[in-house]
């Protein structure tokens, strides 16, 4: 063979690799899923709705401050609830219904 086919099939040689080579990563990159986690540095409040029993009807107020732990969240939810209803149970006693948002805090 001539001296000038080699080169010419050696560069042709080159250029097909190059290209599928280029290809070959192109499709690994579109194919490679990441997973992506988001983590949220705020959390919404949340409706809450408690039940107090009171012996008396005075013993209630207008007002409640709630807290509780959550270990899912690692983390305190409290907030004022405000009293929505109050009604006679048996026994003489008071039911106080107390609703709101609580919020999230460390």
């Amino acid at each position: 063979m001539k001296r000038g086919t080699i080169v010419v099939i050696c560069m042709l040689l080159v250029m097909c690799f190059s290209i599928f080579s280029n290809v070959a990563l192109a499709s690994e990159i579109r194919d490679r899923k990441e997973e992506v986690i988001i983590e949220p540095n705020i959390m919404l409040p949340r409706d809450k709705t408690i039940y107090i029993i009171y012996a008396s009807k005075e013993e209630a107020k207008d007002t409640y401050y709630y807290r509780e732990y959550s270990e899912n969240d690692e983390g305190w939810w409290s907030g004022t609830l405000y009293l929505t209803n109050l009604e006679k149970i048996s026994g003489g006693r008071w039911r106080a219904t107390y609703k709101g948002k609580i919020y999230f805090s460390y």
